[in-house]
């Protein structure tokens, strides 16, 4: 079970359920990002409008949402919480950027998208940075370790 300390210090618990579910939807929005740009790739009109600048789009798309996409799914499907957070945090500003894009571009089926993807990356950030106290790492949270008291001060 995850835990967390309130500011009282005392050990309280946080939904695991919720975290996973949230962690998984991660993974599931990492892999749907992926396919996505790949879809984009080989179709580039199914996606944005405008001849050759299309194309060029495309490829400067799937060269930063392929990766991304990958790397998310990656480490929550082999359970690797390390180094999850900052990526999720890049994710979650590339999506918003392509929210603004989409915005001035009038796509809204990209801005749904990237929509629901910044929300998702922001949600694993907040549950992530919630499941972690002070001196505990998020693998330490997820193997249910809690923190040391702190240390008593002689007079």
């Amino acid at each position: 079970m995850i835990q967390s300390v309130n500011d009282s210090g005392r050990v309280v618990s946080v939904g695991s359920r919720l975290h996973s579910s949230v962690l998984w939807a991660n993974l599931v929005l990492g892999l749907g990002t992926a396919a996505a740009a790949t879809l984009m790739l080989v179709r580039p009109e199914l996606m944005v409008s405008g001849g050759d600048t299309s194309r060029l789009y495309a490829i400067a798309h799937a060269a930063r949402a392929i990766p991304f996409g990958l790397a998310i799914a990656a480490l929550i499907g082999l359970r690797r919480r390390q180094g999850l957070a900052p990526l999720l945090a890049v994710g979650a500003a590339a999506q918003l950027g392509d929210i603004v894009i989409a915005a001035a571009t009038a796509n809204p089926g990209m801005a749904f998208g990237a929509a629901l993807c910044a929300a998702g990356h922001l949600w694993g950030l907040l549950l992530l940075s919630r499941a972690v106290g002070p001196g505990l790492t998020v693998r330490d949270r997820i193997d249910g370790a809690t923190p040391a008291p702190p240390p008593r001060v002689s007079s």
